[in-house]
């Protein structure tokens, strides 16, 4: 699994705070040691969405015979418990400073 630590100083970032990171529609992670902004490459943001809505996809798919509240509330359990593994695969890159 991956650690992920800062490009500039070399600090390491806490799963929550990468977690929280993805929740909040990939805003920039910032440093706490030296305030770089860090950005999820685009790469990654794809392979997450694909990690998470096909097998949502999928398990609504195979449990075609429950209603569709059931359904819904199944696939959104199986969509957040992926998550759940996402800050060990996700992959970021300093971001540029803007002068």
């Amino acid at each position: 699994m991956n650690q992920h630590t800062c490009k500039e100083c070399g600090n390491q970032f806490k799963w929550s705070n990468i977690f929280k990171n993805i929740w909040e529609a990939y805003k920039p992670l910032k440093c706490n040691h030296c305030d770089k902004k860090h950005k999820v490459t685009n790469k990654s943001q794809i392979f997450v969405s694909l990690l998470i809505i096909v097998p949502m996809l999928i398990f609504g798919e195979l449990f075609y015979a429950l209603s569709l509240f059931p359904k819904i509330i199944l696939m959104l359990i199986v969509g957040f418990c992926i998550s759940l593994f996402v800050p060990f695969i996700v992959r970021y890159r300093l971001e540029p400073n803007k002068s």
